[in-house]
């Protein structure tokens, strides 16, 4: 088990990564671990991955120890608070009511108890379901619109159409 920050922060990023669905991006100077949403794709710039956070990840202030945020029910937000003295709840007014946290970690013994709040975190949003798969009716269908596309095309062009140059 990890005692310095940086081993600290590699064993987390083990953990988080190791979650269905999670990938992680730098943010904020540190590094957020997120799981896929719906509808993501084609937002903002392509290199930039989209989901909800699970986990931001970074150095505190002194270098000595590593600063988790991440959202839980409220209820076992206040329970955590209670429970360990080295989370508290976020330190921004408007997430703290909802569940958000922040866990000061500086020992073996707080990465046990974080990684079973980080798996709670994770459960809250869900992993994405794959798709349905297409069906042999769906194929044909979308066969078929294909064919009528290529037959109109083929009459427009029969009839002196085509497509403009400065395109």
């Amino acid at each position: 088990m990890p005692t310095r920050p940086d081993q600290i922060l590699d064993t987390l990023a083990a953990v988080l990564n190791g979650m269905d669905g999670v990938f992680s991006t730098p943010q904020w100077g540190g590094r957020a671990y997120k799981v896929a949403r719906p509808g993501a794709a084609g937002t903002r710039a392509k290199s930039e991955p989209k989901g909800k956070i699970v986990a931001f990840m970074a150095l505190d202030g002194s270098g000595k120890a590593v600063q988790v945020s991440f959202k839980i029910p409220p209820d076992d937000a206040r329970s955590a608070c209670e429970r360990y003295d080295w989370i508290q709840p976020h330190s921004f007014r408007t997430l703290a009511p909802s569940g958000w946290l922040t866990a000061t970690v500086v020992s073996k013994r707080h990465v046990g108890a974080l990684t079973r709040l980080l798996v709670q975190s994770h459960a809250l949003h869900g992993v994405l379901a794959a798709g349905p798969t297409e069906t042999a009716e769906a194929s044909r269908a979308t066969d078929a619109d294909a064919s009528h596309i290529d037959r109109v095309m083929d009459k427009v062009r029969d009839d002196g159409w085509s497509p403009r140059s400065d395109w």
